[in-house]
């Protein structure tokens, strides 16, 4: 089976090809090899100075109450996410299409996986499988391990090891 695998959250997605075993002597599994890497810009700034300090809201000159600022910024940040759902979405349906890939296997934390839902629910010709946990951050043989755990990739094993 021909598989892809995606690991998004908001800020980031890595793509990973599931290839054959580089060293057949070394090992006889597939292995993932990382093949591209999206930043979400817009959440970089967004953590930063996309807007300006006004948390403390207005104060009245006359020594009365005061009352907050409304900036959405919740809004703006499920925007900024929808936005960057839609380019990930995109870069797998490509890279999919171009391995002619059977499988794509995606995880992303709870939110990003439902924009991504949404996006992805349109194509075909490929079985998708969702793992609703961040592994963004892992390196690429934890991330195989944890999904050869849940049973969507081979497990890597050596020649002669059970």
């Amino acid at each position: 089976m021909n598989t892809i695998v995606v690991v998004t959250n908001g800020a980031q997605a890595r793509f990973f090809t599931l290839e054959p075993a580089e060293s057949p002597a070394y090992e006889s599994s597939p292995r993932l090899v990382e093949q591209e890497c999206l930043v979400n810009p817009q959440q970089e700034v967004a953590g930063k100075n996309l807007w300006s300090d006004n948390s403390g809201g207005n104060r009245s000159t006359g020594g009365g109450g005061s009352h907050g600022y409304d900036d959405h910024r919740d809004q703006h940040r499920a925007e900024y996410e929808r936005r960057f759902a839609r380019q990930v979405a995109s870069a797998t349906t490509e890279l999919a299409r171009s391995r002619k890939a059977d499988q794509v296997v995606l995880a992303a934390d709870s939110r990003m996986l439902g924009s991504l839902r949404d996006e992805l629910h349109r194509v075909n010709g490929f079985d998708l499988k969702q793992v609703a946990r961040d592994y963004s951050k892992l390196s690429v043989l934890d991330l195989h391990e944890q999904l050869a755990g849940l049973d969507l990739l081979p497990a890597r094993r050596r020649p002669g090891v059970q």
